[in-house]
């Protein structure tokens, strides 16, 4: 894990989408992340989905039918430290998301 997790913020991914942030107890929803989605092509990130345990989710990105789905689902008792979200080799996607528990 970084030894400082809260590093500042920096844009990840291109320019064609929406801005997307959140951060836990600035504006966000209340209660723990339940599902992490992620829509993939070949070598990017196309779309991220969050949804929490009180039902709410968030989304960012454009959710096409050819991306690959994957998810990852976190159990109550499941701690999550920290994210961190890489970008594409060519700096204007996003490449990968690591999880630091």
């Amino acid at each position: 894990m970084p030894e400082d997790p809260y590093i500042y913020p920096q844009q990840v991914g291109g320019y064609g989408g929406n801005r997307f942030a959140f951060i836990a107890g600035q504006g966000s929803p209340s209660g723990s992340i339940q599902r992490l989605g992620v829509w993939t092509c070949k070598k990017h990130i196309g779309a991220v989905q969050v949804t929490f345990t009180n039902g709410f989710t968030i989304s960012a990105g454009k959710i096409r039918g050819s991306h690959a789905y994957q998810s990852k689902r976190f159990n109550a008792n499941e701690r999550v430290e920290s994210f961190t979200l890489w970008d594409h080799f060519d700096g204007n996607r996003l490449g990968g998301i690591q999880i630091y528990r």
